[in-house]
């Protein structure tokens, strides 16, 4: 295989004063490498997949990297941090065995939402506040308002006193009949190192990929922060009821929450 096939495409320069000749850093037209380009696309995208996948063959490949469906332990860390945070910090106290179900007979589940993206949780939450928010009341009954005298809208939160809470209650969102959790901690990924290598790695060839080749790698990152979360509902000593859980995108959300 030629150099030019074994190594990343080289930086695209545009000179002329109407654009007309494209050529690289080298003074060599753009039309030579185009029979390159497809090669050049599988080595960036085989060079993301390395940053993700563990190869079996690789002595790194463990018990560990299986449970995470062959994801670098190294890159299981970010994902993982998070939904250990989350779930000691808000999940386990939603689903322990005589928290808010018990207390509140008529709630039925809480649900977690699920993003297709990382970047995806701002657009999710505004979705979400469109269909369900409600003005914001003290504790009397009046509207709370923002600074220039408007109504403030948000879903509505319960307050859940528990003792052994840290700061002795938390809150949580709720629509009818069920609980609802923005997926905020997701949007954390944004600034992990795996992320933001992969936004490198497409600022710099950015003629061998683009955005949507990164979607499968989010979605694996995705993925672990929700297992992670189920592993540790199931497999601590707190009494938490996985069974009460749904995980659904915000569509099917909306859906289910309308009903």
């Amino acid at each position: 295989m030629s150099e030019t096939l074994t190594r990343p495409p080289k930086r695209i320069f545009v000179i002329g004063p109407m654009a007309r000749d494209v050529m690289d850093s080298d003074g060599i037209p753009l039309t030579a490498h185009i029979p390159n380009i497809v090669e050049a696309t599988r080595l960036v995208l085989q060079k993301l997949e390395h940053l993700f996948i563990a190869p079996r063959q690789r002595s790194y490949y463990n018990p560990i990297t299986r449970h995470f469906s062959g994801v670098d332990l190294v890159n299981v860390a970010a994902a993982t941090g998070i939904a250990t945070a989350n779930f000691y910090n808000f999940t386990k106290w939603v689903l322990r065995e005589g928290g808010v179900f018990r207390r509140n007979p008529e709630l039925e589940d809480i649900v977690l939402i699920r993003p297709r993206r990382i970047l995806d949780v701002d657009r999710v939450i505004g979705m979400l506040q469109r269909e369900f928010k409600q003005p914001r009341q003290h504790p009397d009954g009046t509207p709370v308002l923002d600074r220039d005298g408007n109504p403030i809208e948000d879903i509505p939160e319960m307050v859940v006193h528990h003792e052994g809470h840290p700061r002795g209650k938390y809150f949580v969102r709720r629509v009818g009949n069920h609980l609802l959790d923005y997926p905020t901690p997701i949007s954390s990924l944004s600034v992990s190192r795996q992320f933001l290598a992969m936004g490198d790695y497409v600022k710099e060839f950015s003629l061998g990929a683009g955005d949507i080749d990164l979607a499968p790698f989010e979605q694996r990152l995705i993925d672990i922060y929700f297992q992670t979360l189920e592993d540790l509902a199931r497999n601590t000593p707190f009494g938490c009821d996985w069974g009460r859980v749904r995980v659904l995108s915000v569509e099917d959300s909306i859906e289910y929450l309308r009903r």
